[in-house]
């Protein structure tokens, strides 16, 4: 069962580093993928200063 909870996001690239916004977020919806993975919407990753992405970056593992 999918459960939403608010979360903060912080950026810690591009050039809003250190920029935070808190947002809310599904939780258990039964994807699975390889590894941890968080997936915002265009508009939230602009506020972060993650979009466009920077050139010398294609995807973020922490």
């Amino acid at each position: 069962m999918p459960v939403r909870v608010r979360v903060k996001i912080k950026s810690l690239r591009g050039f809003k580093a250190g920029e935070t916004v808190e947002t809310s977020s599904l939780l258990n919806t039964g994807y699975i993928g390889a590894s941890s993975e968080i997936i915002i919407p265009v508009k939230l990753a602009e506020n972060l200063g993650l979009w466009p992405p920077p050139n010398d970056i294609g995807r973020i593992n922490i």
